[in-house]
């Protein structure tokens, strides 16, 4: 049996309130192969806007957190390709994400309207 080619997912999770966490995996534009990326952002205080985004994982992650311990174990293979044992690999370490944080996940990119959904139905939020 012929291995099937990962799927394609963006996932964000609440950390913390205004702190979202993303982990995604997909083709780039004329790409041969999908990629896996990280990313963290911090929303203002309105709710407009991002303070801070994209590689701040270091600055907005705390690092005692689930989310921390994700992004260093996989950052090695940030904007990689991973092979199959990589990718199913993740993948289990993305299910414990999804059972510790509230999240949203699409397999196409994720709007900002639908992060300002999640930071205000968060666990965090109320």
């Amino acid at each position: 049996m012929e291995s099937q080619e990962p799927k394609t997912f963006f996932i964000a999770f609440q950390v913390t309130k205004k702190h979202i966490f993303e982990v995604n995996y997909y083709r780039l534009r004329s790409n041969k192969d999908k990629n896996f990326h990280t990313s963290a952002n911090l929303l203002n205080h309105g709710r407009t806007d991002f303070n801070q985004c994209g590689q701040a994982q270091e600055s907005l992650l705390n690092k005692n957190t689930a989310a921390y311990r994700f992004y260093k174990k996989w950052d090695i293979l940030h904007c990689s390709v991973m092979n199959n044992d990589q990718y199913n690999e993740m993948l289990i370490d993305l299910d414990k994400l999804k059972r510790r944080y509230d999240f949203i996940e699409s397999e196409n990119d994720i709007n900002f309207s639908d992060i300002v959904k999640l930071d205000r139905a968060g666990k965090f939020s109320k």
